[in-house]
């Protein structure tokens, strides 16, 4: 079997590479990701681990089945959703294209050719062939790429890194995608609610028109009251006219969603969400750190950091080796003779001695972009850990505002109840008695839009929490 000769001058330059490669600079101290934990943030949110799962249809569909078949549909059929999985094929398919690099190479090639040897090529023309004559040439090649230094390892670990923060991204599209169709299902909920006060309270002041135009003409009421129950009943039929088109804009928000046509939101049921009763004291940080994005700015500058590795190697030799076997003859009927073999073996060394600056630019390059990735990350975090903040204060204080507002409706109960009793003791005419309906169905309209907003403002705050399900009260607290 031949042997492999290296001549003393290729390891007096193998040595001379080794020791002369361009010198890499020595580039500014990199920024450095922060922790949740050094944020102050546990008076706030609380210091317990929030790391919490629930299933998609109790976390997102509040008690309402077909919300939760919305969501399903949306998944399947969101054009949005469907461009970010193929964001992470596409990545997952970097990953494959860069681990190649590091396997063998083998490669066959074939040809041949009718060609006429030229008699005046410096050669006497006796012993030149006449007319055309066949040439052949097959060969079986291979190559490697030693990555002595671990270049193309660097490049895989940075395909991997990024092709995982696709993974997370198309999470962060799917928690967008589900809290976007959850606030356009409660706004739906929340028209045909201010749709159905909205007739009730155009039926309410059609009575009071009525009643104003028969008290007028007795002479008991003076012409401006009939008047002023005019406009508010027309006010009451505009808002009503008003609040069914809001209705038909929500339900074809919800098909757009869903990536269906407007005709899709024509069969959605009435709502039924109910909000689910949940605990802030101690949201914990956990989550936050959880979070799809935080996660996916994370593995960016991971990513960038091997970026980073792979710009460091270029200052090394790049190292490969090649061996072929194969046939060449003048003649296709000579190629698989044994005098047509055509083998050879060897070694081929890169050696970046000087390369006028370009390397140390694009280590620099890779390395203020490894900076910016880590910048991204440390904001994406303190974003976070702000919109879990507020979302967690806003639902607070909607919590607060739907407790009043219940009052409101008790209250109001009260006196529609009072003056039921003094109409039936006609102690009162009707027209107290349809003032106080319109304060019980306004109290009521305006309950239900707090307890509607409650459930918003629910929705906000899974959103904030990447899509983790909110702590509940336990059995027992209020």
């Amino acid at each position: 079997m031949p042997q492999l000769k290296f001549s003393p001058l290729f390891g007096l330059a193998l040595l001379a590479g080794l020791g002369g490669c361009a010198a890499r600079p020595d580039g500014m101290t990199p920024l450095r990701p922060i922790a949740v934990s050094e944020l102050a943030s546990t008076q706030t949110l609380g210091a317990g681990s929030a790391s919490r799962s629930l299933d998609d249809h109790a976390q997102w569909s509040f008690g309402d089945p077909q919300l939760g078949q919305l969501m399903a549909k949306a998944l399947a059929d969101s054009p949005r959703y469907a461009q970010a999985l193929s964001r992470v094929r596409k990545a997952d398919a970097l990953i494959q294209e860069q681990g190649a690099s590091r396997l063998p190479q083998i490669a066959g090639d074939a040809s041949a050719t009718e060609s006429k040897l030229s008699e005046n090529n410096g050669f006497p023309a006796i012993f030149i062939p006449k007319g055309l004559h066949s040439n052949a040439r097959a060969t079986l090649g291979l190559s490697w790429d030693a990555d002595v230094f671990g270049r193309n390892r660097a490049a895989v670990a940075a395909a991997t890194s990024e092709a995982q923060a696709m993974r997370f991204e198309a999470d962060v599209t799917q928690v967008q995608l589900r809290s976007s169709l959850a606030l356009a299902y409660n706004d739906y909920a929340r028209t045909l609610a201010n749709l159905d006060a909205a007739n009730q309270l155009a039926g309410l002041r059609a009575r009071e028109l009525k009643l104003a135009a028969l008290r007028v003409q007795a002479g008991i009421d003076p012409q401006m009251t009939l008047l002023q129950s005019y406009i508010a009943a027309r006010r009451a039929q505009d808002d009503a006219t008003t609040t069914a088109a809001m209705a038909k804009v929500a339900r074809f928000k919800i098909a757009a969603l869903v990536g269906a046509g407007p005709d899709f939101g024509l069969g959605l049921a009435p709502p039924t969400l109910i909000a689910a009763p949940t605990s802030l004291d101690n949201l914990g940080t956990d989550a936050v750190a959880e979070r799809a994005d935080v996660l996916a700015a994370r593995t960016h500058a991971e990513a960038a950091a091997a970026r980073v590795r792979m710009a460091s190697r270029d200052f090394y030799p790049n190292i490969s080796l090649s061996a072929l076997a194969g046939f060449q003859s003048l003649d296709v009927g000579q190629l698989l003779l044994g005098g047509s073999t055509i083998p050879s073996f060897g070694a081929a060394i890169h050696l970046p001695i000087f390369s006028g600056g370009r390397l140390r630019a694009a280590y620099r390059s890779q390395q203020a972009d490894y900076d910016g990735a880590v910048a991204g990350y440390n904001e994406t975090l303190v974003n976070a850990l702000q919109e879990v903040s507020a979302a967690a204060a806003r639902l607070r204080s909607a919590e607060s505002a739907y407790l009043i507002a219940q009052q409101v409706v008790v209250d109001a109960d009260k006196y529609m109840q009072l003056a039921r009793e003094r109409f039936a003791a006609k102690l009162t005419s009707e027209v107290p008695l349809l003032a106080a309906k319109v304060g019980e169905v306004q109290a009521d309209q305006i309950m239900e839009q707090q307890r509607l907003l409650v459930i918003d403002r629910q929705i906000d705050l899974i959103h904030a929490l990447g899509g983790h399900a909110l702590p509940t009260q336990k059995p027992g607290n209020k």
